[in-house]
């Protein structure tokens, strides 16, 4: 007979559905799904194991195991095959292992059940729930503990992708504030959202003060190389009308002016962002100082410009005197 009411098992049921559109930190999932699971049936202990991308098991998370004795417990997973299903898994020799896990670590567990945590056809768990005493799982245990764990593999898998997607935001957070390149992301309406370190050290302009600032407000050019800018190339219906429906990219090359003064030459490249529907999210600009550019091709136009000159006098010298000697009422006597 269940340890729990039919309503108490409702409730654990409804808590993880909850933590699947309340809770997606990995961690706080994971230990809910434990509690719940060895309050359902009785346990005194519990572990999930995730499988890794590299492949194998690991313990993620454990409850009434003491830190230091979770390794004692890896040779529960070491026969779990790779290929294993949702529908297919199947651990050997459970009951045995756990009996000389319980010897080396004098923890008295005798009973155990494991459950596969699937998505789609796809294992990307165990969970493990331990007994201190003899009564076995039912089948009607079993049965509970398997709906339970369709429902904990969703708030886990749910909890991981959250994981890898505030782990990527991360990482292109890192990238965009670290790019030698100044980086700017503005909305649909052309406020500022994102303005990187390098872009603060090109215009003068602050992050703090930048962001939430119309795009003309900061970049303000004080001569422009290019016919287009931002202002003229979307009232022309940039990106819409550009390539048959092709979102181009605009560039815009000049000297901007800085806030604390003076003016520097800047490159800035403008890429739309669409969403599936093609209706512009964001635009991505890049700015890049080309005052060394700059400063590079005045210096090869005043060195050709020397060079030029300096072959220039002497050739005419030689030209001239190849003239005169080629007159034909010219008389040359022995001497010359």
């Amino acid at each position: 007979m269940l340890n729990v009411s039919w309503f108490r098992q409702r409730e654990y049921l409804l808590e993880i559905s909850r933590a699947l559109t309340e809770q997606l930190d990995l961690d706080v999932v994971l230990d809910k799904v434990l509690r719940a699971a060895m309050e359902l049936l009785g346990g005194q202990a519990a572990f999930i194991a995730l499988r890794q991308p590299g492949g194998g098991f690991v313990i993620q998370a454990a409850r009434g195991i003491p830190q230091p004795l979770l390794p004692y417990f890896n040779r529960l997973l070491a026969d779990i095959p790779e290929d294993a299903s949702p529908s297919s898994l199947r651990v050997p020799d459970l009951e045995v292992i756990l009996s000389e896990i319980a010897l080396q670590t004098g923890l008295p567990l005798v009973q155990v059940v494991a459950l596969p945590m699937g998505i789609r056809r796809n294992l990307i768990g165990v969970l493990f729930v331990f007994r201190a005493y003899g009564l076995p799982f039912t089948l009607s245990e079993r049965e509970i503990l398997a709906s339970f764990a369709d429902q904990a593999a969703i708030a886990v898998h749910n909890a991981q992708l959250y994981q890898q997607l505030a782990q990527e935001k991360r990482r292109l957070d890192a990238i965009l504030e670290y790019s030698a390149d100044g980086v700017m992301i503005l909305d649909p309406g052309q406020k500022i959202v994102v303005f990187n370190r390098a872009l603060a050290d090109i215009t003068g302009w602050s992050a703090a003060e930048a962001i939430g600032r119309h795009h003309d407000e900061v970049i303000v050019w004080a001569r422009r190389d290019t016919e287009m800018d931002l202002a003229r190339a979307t009232a022309g219906g940039w990106p819409l009308t550009h390539g048959r429906g092709s979102r181009t990219a605009l560039y815009v090359e000049g000297d901007l002016r800085r806030r604390t003064g003076g003016t520097i030459s800047v490159g800035i490249t403008y890429a739309p962002l669409p969403d599936r529907e093609g209706k512009l999210v964001n635009i991505i600009a890049n700015v890049r100082d080309i005052t060394r550019f700059r400063e590079a091709d005045r210096l090869k136009s005043t060195f050709v410009s020397i060079v030029s000159h300096e072959l220039k006098t002497p050739v005419a010298t030689i030209l001239g005197y190849a003239e005169t000697l080629a007159r034909a009422d010219a008389r040359w006597d022995a001497q010359t």
